[in-house]
């Protein structure tokens, strides 16, 4: 459910609520002179709204609108009936007389010619509904495209109420649909800042970001957008234009289609709207000389709307005639086109013959001799950086690894090697951060696609573990004894967040996967049967609490098979059997609850000595007395009262 929906459902509780104690007190304002705040127009109408019954509850607000002219109440929330109705055109109306009515009472209270008692008792009638009705209006007319009128009623609600972040969320939006990104941003931090679980401020401040390139941002936006709201299809296209701007072709695929799988439709428009804008970003670059600016909205816009990709490929293609591309030099360091003193190359090839055969005190000492002849050897960095991860020493190895990213800022093997080391000594983000550099540098590097996996995986991030793990799979198919284990870690992860979510469902889909990927690894894949037995048995009882015995009773079937020695799986299925009154097969459950776990405690002992009580009943009933009497005393051995 996002903020808005919880605003609503929130002023509708306090709503009924203020009702309801104005109706106890036998208070005047709204509530019927019995005091019985069934026969209150306004209040039957919240309780149809509340119900989703909007043809009465509009009904009872128009009656109670009637018997009231002035009630604000009554006009605002004809307009919450209208919005959800989808009649935008009245709901703007109603939202504008509510808005009328209450400025006129505040102009009333605000008169000199009334005493402070008669101020308050007028204040008390605006209700609170008046920066709520601004809201709402301002978000209908930006839907409209009247941006300017939408603006100035989120900028009154917030004077009214400074305090109020769906205020800043609607103009922050308003202001994103004008192109006044910083603003945008600015308002949406504030909404943030406000309300840390707001989702759609989140999700609309990352789309700024992606207008003035501020791409870490936006990814770190997104992705807490997405842990509020999992079904965010429009966070995951923003991710997905992101990771293309910036080279993580994989990354960009795997959020695609996961937005084009929580809604196709959606997921195209936004994409295309997405696509759109940076168009006229990369068109604004060109003709400003910002070719560099140019191409990477050019990497978005070739994906989802080629025709014009063209159309801007040819803008940035001719330079302004006053433009002089500057030169960059080259890299006179580089890694693979740096040539050592010989020296320092031979000391270097020594040292790789040592660790070839695992001799790391030796390969080290060749390394840094190499490196003292010749400082800027930036392979022999990587090496000696290398051979310090071998030999267990993380922290020395980040040392050399840095020294070569320093002397050669592009070569991709240094960042995913130091992501790396840096995910071993517990650094998981700052591992993922150097990975996710070196897939910038090389887009299809199976390594640092793993590596990050893993740091994601750590960082207890399983699902995008799951999507660079199936990437460095896909790139590289050797890695995948490597990859496995770390991959089923993810499955399992996964399947433990949607366990915490009960989603069993998604859980079952998560560790069953784990089950499948697992092959030898006996400790593993017991516990994962565990986990998926109780995944099972969760779901089965979900079943059951629904009358749907049968797919109840399959889900258990599968938990107990899964693992036998659980007495929860066979107790849950002898209750099962107790609800559908089989006794037979729920005291055979029951019993083998108890052998597994004689101390599981009261209320098993309760339900066996119940299911013994109903089966001596029946069996008292069919004339069977001597197996009615066999039972009776097997259920006050229990605790049960005999026959």
């Amino acid at each position: 459910m996002n903020t808005r929906h919880w605003i609503r459902h929130g002023r509708l509780i306090c709503g009924l609520l203020l009702t309801g104690v104005l109706a106890i007190a036998g208070c005047s304002g709204g509530v019927s002179p019995t005091g019985d705040p069934g026969s209150d127009p306004l209040f039957e109408g919240l309780t149809h709204l509340e119900k989703g019954r909007f043809e009465k509850a509009l009904t009872c607000f128009k009656e109670e609108a009637q018997a009231d002219p002035e009630n604000v109440k009554a006009v605002y929330y004809q307009g919450v009936v209208h919005e959800e109705m989808g009649d935008l055109g009245s709901a703007v109306s109603c939202y504008t007389k509510a808005i009328k009515i209450d400025e006129e009472i505040e102009a009333a209270c605000n008169s000199d010619d009334k005493e402070p008692i008669e101020k308050y008792e007028e204040a008390v009638r605006l209700g609170g509904e008046l920066i709520d009705a601004y809201i709402r209006r301002g978000k209908l007319l930006c839907r409209d495209g009247k941006l300017d009128k939408a603006i100035e009623d989120f900028t009154k609600a917030i004077e009214i109420d400074s305090k109020v972040a769906e205020a800043y969320c609607g103009r922050g939006i308003a202001f994103l649909d004008k192109g006044l990104f910083d603003l945008a941003v600015e308002d949406l931090t504030e909404a943030v800042e406000l309300n840390p679980e707001h989702a759609e401020a989140y999700c609309k401040r990352s789309r700024a970001y992606t207008m003035i390139n501020a791409w870490d941002k936006t990814t770190n936006d997104c992705w807490k957008a997405i842990r509020l709201n999992p079904k965010s299809t429009e966070a995951y296209c923003i991710l997905a234009c992101t990771y293309r701007a910036t080279n993580d072709v994989f990354q960009a695929s795997c959020c695609e289609d996961e937005a084009k799988r929580l809604d196709p439709e959606s997921a195209k428009t936004i994409l295309e709207e997405l696509a759109d804008a940076h168009y006229r970003l990369g068109i604004a670059a060109a003709e400003t000389g910002k070719k560099s600016k140019g191409m990477i909205h050019y990497e978005v816009v070739k994906r989802i709307l080629p025709e014009k990709a063209e159309d801007l490929a040819g803008t940035l293609k001719d330079p302004p005639v006053d433009a002089t591309p500057p030169k960059v030099p080259e890299n006179p360091f580089r890694v693979g086109h740096y040539t050592p003193p010989i020296k320092a190359s031979i000391r270097a090839d020594q040292g790789r013959i040592h660790l070839k055969e695992s001799e790391y005190d030796l390969a080290i000492r060749e390394f840094t001799a190499a490196v003292t002849i010749d400082s800027q050897y930036a392979e022999a960095y990587l090496w000696r950086g290398v051979t310090f991860l071998k030999n267990a020493a993380p922290e020395t190895a980040i040392e050399d690894f840095s020294r070569v990213i320093q002397l050669d800022p592009r070569y991709a093997k240094a960042y995913c090697r130091r992501g790396l080391a840096k995910a071993i000594v517990g650094d998981y983000l700052g591992g993922v951060e150097d990975c996710t550099t070196a897939i910038r540098l090389e887009p299809e590097y199976a390594n640092a696609y793993c590596f990050r996996g893993q740091g994601y995986l750590e960082a207890g991030k399983s699902e995008r573990a799951i999507a660079d793990l199936k990437a460095a799979l896909r790139l590289d198919s050797s890695l995948e004894r490597y990859v496995e284990p770390h991959l089923v870690r993810a499955y399992e992860g996964m399947g433990l967040e949607y366990v915490q979510k009960k989603d069993w469902s998604e859980a079952i889909a998560y560790l069953t996967k784990a089950l499948i990927d697992t092959d030898e690894k006996e400790e593993l894949d017991r516990r994962v049967m565990r986990q998926l037995a109780g995944a099972y048995r969760k779901r089965g009882l979900e079943h059951a609490d629904y009358r749907d015995f049968a797919e109840a009773l399959r889900d258990l079937d599968k938990a107990v098979r899964l693992d036998t020695a659980d007495s929860e799986n066979y107790q849950a299925r002898g209750r099962v059997y107790m609800t559908m009154e089989k006794w037979d097969r729920a005291i055979e459950n029951l019993k083998v609850a108890m052998q597994l776990d004689p101390r599981r405690g009261v209320w098993l002992r309760q339900d066996l000595g119940k299911a013994f009580y109903r089966r001596a009943v029946l069996r008292q009933r069919a004339g069977q007395s001597t197996e009615a009497e066999a039972d009776s005393s097997e259920a006050a051995k229990l605790g049960v009262l005999r026959l």
